[in-house]
């Protein structure tokens, strides 16, 4: 037989998780619904020329030739990735240029 408090462990250990799966769970999902209005891309120079992009926090990535045909391919890239009800309402591109000065 268990001692006492292994089984108070237990039982406490079983209320936690009830509790959160019953409270707890639901308004994460909520709040994270809330929180994807935008994705942000990070676009940088492709080394074989055009340009990539990759969005942070999720995982698509897409490059092009052009910065408009980049924009339609990111576009697209999101709305085969996320379902109508969870697509951001804003797609924001982070530009880096690397750039390299001599002295």
């Amino acid at each position: 037989m268990a001692p006492k408090k292994y089984i108070a462990f237990w039982l406490m250990h079983d209320l936690i998780i009830r509790i959160y799966w019953v409270i707890l769970s639901p308004v994460y999902f909520i709040i994270k619904k809330q929180l994807m209005t935008e994705i942000i891309f990070l676009v940088e120079d492709a080394v074989e020329g055009g340009f990539t992009a990759k969005a942070l926090g999720e995982s698509i990535f897409t490059e092009a030739d052009t910065l408009d045909e980049l924009r339609r391919n990111i576009r697209e890239a999101v709305e085969c990735h996320f379902d109508p009800e969870q697509m951001p309402k804003v797609i924001r591109l982070h530009m880096v240029k690397d750039e390299v000065i001599t002295i």
